[in-house]
């Protein structure tokens, strides 16, 4: 069932991808004719990206651009429902990395300084950008699968030197980090003067501040030092390519990049051992897989509405206890879409009840980690929700109208609901390994099991195939779903 529903997740993100480009392959590459290269840059970065969540890209996929459907994603859900972040501040200390540097003396936004490798004694200029302060210069340092472009020494004094991801991770010196892919978002929204929507997030104009062919009016510098895939270098002067720490898969990590005929900042997931990219380091300590403690248990804190005989949750459960994520670990993203559990965690259960049968466990009622007073939704407590919001629906099954009926007007990459309820259920996505489906995907976990390895769930989806109604579906205990909260 894992497998199906994976499969069936990726058909509908391809599916509408397709249909959705923005960008040709000559207005992101400035080429007029096509070449044996372009193969490796194809229009589906998305597809790549997003689909990779959920399937895994072996090391030989082509490098791909996600210009054609990124915007999607960030499209017009209210920002105003996400309070900015700055990640690094709150980041600790990461374990040793790779010699130190001295610096220049605190800088102001939009000021200009150097700091000093003492690993090479490299001098690099520095940029404030907000309350980021940026390498101005790609990283050169000669550590781990690192290659000058063309092994051509002059190329690494100019572009910087290409990097796998796994060196990349820790290639930056002491207290200076691989940005992750949220981080590069906070550079972007302060490029664009935009406040901070769902993750991940593409600029259409934002490269033309950031790059030497640009204004550069931040300082940032950008050049195109191309890269190199599977041990043939590619694009110098056509494509800036960025590593960042943010992880997709075992095997995939994303990547932020430019183009010289098009003012974009696009990201796409791609093999963190088969690209070799450029790296800009941030100051401050590592931010990879920062876990975010925040987040209420207090029903106060919670908008609530009455739907015929129940009271339910009018917003996704965001308390945290231990094994909890936020989508991406931002904060963010907990504020707007809530937390991810997984099922044992939700019902307050041991972790082996994930993939044993709990049933003896689970009681009428079930409180789980839900407030006093109320209690994680039964299947038969969504069965009653469904018949009232269209009472034409049956038990245990698909029920047209109700996901639209039930979703939030905001917030959905397309087709939001009516939310004629008051229920504003939003698309928190999921986690199986892989964060995915923010924005697309809502998914809700039941306290009813199905057997030992999986429970009930409910879903909506923004694809208009799926928008007119709730699944009914098993889903795998260990996966990570939202969550919400019934009254008793």
């Amino acid at each position: 069932m894992k497998s199906i529903v994976r499969a069936a997740i990726g058909l509908a993100i391809t599916l509408t991808f397709t249909a959705c480009g923005e960008h040709s392959l000559e207005e992101i590459f400035g080429l007029g004719s096509s070449s044996s290269e372009e193969e490796e840059y194809s229009s589906s970065s998305l597809r790549q990206s997003s689909s990779s969540h959920l399937n895994s890209s072996s090391e030989e996929e082509p490098l791909s651009s996600s210009s054609n459907s990124s915007s999607d994603i960030s499209s017009s859900n209210s920002s105003s429902d996400i309070s900015s972040s700055n990640s690094s501040s709150n980041i600790s200390s990461s374990s040793s990395r790779l010699g130190t540097a001295s610096s220049s003396s605190q800088q102001q936004s939009g000021d200009r300084g150097t700091f000093t490798d003492t690993r090479n004694n490299k001098t690099y200029k520095t940029t404030r950008i907000g309350t980021q302060n940026w390498m101005a210069e790609n990283l050169n340092i000669e550590t781990g699968n690192s290659v000058c472009y063309n092994n051509d020494q002059a190329n690494c004094t100019k572009y910087g030197r290409l990097y796998d991801w796994a060196t990349a991770m820790e290639a930056c010196p002491s207290d200076w980090h691989l940005p992750s892919n949220e981080e590069w978002e906070e550079l972007l929204h302060y490029a664009d003067g935009t406040s901070r929507a769902a993750s991940p997030y593409k600029s259409e104009t934002a490269g033309k501040r950031l790059k030497t062919t640009g204004t550069d009016d931040l300082g940032f510098s950008a050049v195109l030092g191309g890269y190199r895939y599977n041990g043939s270098f590619s694009r110098l002067n056509l494509i800036g390519d960025w590593w960042t720490s943010t992880a997709t898969t075992t095997t995939n990590a994303y990547r932020r990049f430019m183009s010289s005929t098009a003012d974009f900042v696009d990201y796409s997931s791609d093999s963190k051992s088969s690209y070799l990219f450029s790296v800009r380091c941030l100051q401050g300590s590592t931010p990879a897989n920062l876990e975010y403690t925040g987040g209420s248990c207090n029903i106060n804190d919670y908008k609530t509405v009455q739907i015929g005989t129940q009271t339910w949750m009018a917003e996704n459960y965001a308390c945290y206890v231990p094994g909890s994520k936020c989508y991406y670990n931002d904060s963010a993203n907990c504020a707007k879409y809530g937390r991810l559990y997984d099922w044992a965690t939700a019902l307050d259960l041991p972790s082996s009840c994930n993939s044993s049968a709990c049933a003896s466990r689970i009681s009428a009622k079930h409180k789980g980690i839900c407030p006093a007073g109320w209690h994680i939704p039964s299947d038969a407590d969504w069965n009653v929700l469904m018949k009232f919001v269209n009472p034409s629906c049956k038990d245990d099954s698909h029920c047209p109208d109700a996901g639209t009926k039930l979703k939030a007007a905001n917030g959905w990459t397309e087709d939001g609901g009516t939310d004629n309820f008051g229920f504003t259920a939003l698309p928190g996505g999921g986690y199986d390994g892989s964060f995915y489906g923010i924005g697309y995907y809502g998914n809700w976990w039941s306290a009813s099991e199905v057997n030992g390895d999986n429970a009930y769930s409910r879903s909506m989806s923004y694809n208009y195939t799926l928008v007119s109604y709730i699944d009914w579906i098993d889903h795998s205990k260990d996966f990570l779903r939202s969550t919400r909260c019934v009254k008793d």
